[in-house]
């Protein structure tokens, strides 16, 4: 994608803290990016691990 669009609201109501919204947002932009270059759901789950 060109764009990676964040629902702010979404994110800050699943989230206790601060911490946890930016850790959620980085999650969100690292499987949108590993997405755009190919990689499947379980590629980004081996990565994560």
């Amino acid at each position: 994608p060109d764009v990676i669009v964040i629902y702010q609201e979404s994110i800050e109501r699943i989230s206790a803290s601060d911490d946890e919204i930016k850790e959620r947002v980085r999650e969100v932009v690292f499987h949108e990016v590993g997405h755009y270059f190919g990689l499947s759901e379980k590629d980004l789950r081996d990565i994560e691990d």
